[in-house]
C-alpha cells in the first residue's frame, strides 16, 4: 500500500509538473499571439500611412502635370507672340530703311534743284 501511495504521489507530482509546463507553454503561446497581433496592427497602420503618402504624391504629380501643361501652353503663346513681334520689327525696319532712302532722295533732289536754280541765276 505504501508503495502504491508513493507511486501515486510521484504520478501526481509528474502531473503537476506537466500541468505547470503546459501552463507556461500556454502563457508563452498567448504572449506570442499577442505580439503577432500587435505586429500585424502596426504593419497595417504603417501600410495605411504609406498608402496615404503615395496617394498624396500621386495628387502632387497630377497637379504638377496640370501646371506643366498650362506653362507649356503659355510658352507656346509667348513664342507665337515673339514670332509676330519679330515680323513686325522686320516690317518696321524695312519701312524705316525705305523712309531713309526716300529722304536721301528728296534731300538730293532739293540740293540738285538749288544748284540748278543758282546756276540759272548766274547764267
Amino acid at each position: 500500500l505504501e508503495n502504491n501511495i508513493e507511486k501515486q504521489t510521484v504520478a501526481i507530482d509528474e502531473c503537476h509538473q506537466v500541468a505547470q509546463e503546459l501552463k507556461e507553454a500556454l502563457a508563452h503561446e498567448k504572449q506570442l499571439k499577442k505580439d503577432i497581433e500587435e505586429a500585424g496592427f502596426a504593419a497595417q497602420d504603417e501600410a495605411q500611412k504609406v498608402w496615404a503618402v503615395c496617394k498624396q504624391a500621386q495628387k502632387s504629380i497630377e497637379q504638377q502635370q496640370a501646371k506643366m501643361q498650362q506653362l507649356s501652353q503659355r510658352l507656346r503663346v509667348a513664342e507665337e507672340l515673339i514670332g509676330v513681334s519679330k515680323q513686325e520689327a522686320n516690317k518696321t525696319s524695312e519701312t524705316l530703311a525705305a523712309y531713309h532712302t526716300r529722304r536721301k532722295d528728296a534731300e538730293r533732289h532739293i540740293t540738285d534743284g538749288r544748284e540748278e536754280a543758282a546756276a540759272s541765276l548766274q547764267g
